[in-house]
């Protein structure tokens, strides 16, 4: 009995350590639900992307793979890092709309580079 107890307080502190949406009213939350959709979407459909852009302007799926790769390697190794940065941050916010907005730019830096450049100069493996 005593350690479902401990166990209860721990969750509480836990979540309550959390920040919540829910104290947002429906006009915050919509707006809050939006930016996350555009934010996932953007992210979730830029692999797919790369993968295309690599085989349109090469002809070959080897650049569009290397793209993609690089790509998931990149999000795998630093997901979990990105995330620590999030949670220490005061203003999680802010620091996700930054990285986006960098994140945007290195796909477009990407594009560009792409077909002028080299493969490997392109694709880091």
């Amino acid at each position: 009995m005593k350690s479902s107890y401990l166990a209860g307080r721990r969750a509480q502190g836990y979540l309550a350590g959390r920040r919540a949406y829910w104290h947002l009213g429906a006009r915050g939350l919509r707006g809050y639900l939006a930016g996350a959709a555009a934010a996932r979407s953007g992210d979730e459909m830029s692999g797919p992307a790369l993968l295309l852009l690599g085989f349109a302007v090469t002809g070959g799926p080897g650049t569009g793979s290397g793209l993609l790769a690089s790509l998931t390697i990149a999000g795998a190794a630093g997901g979990p890092v990105f995330g620590a940065l999030l949670d220490r941050s005061r203003r999680p916010d802010r620091v996700l709309a930054w990285t986006l907005a960098a994140y945007a730019l290195g796909i477009v830096a990407i594009q560009a580079a792409v077909g002028r450049l080299p493969a490997p100069a392109v694709v880091s493996r």
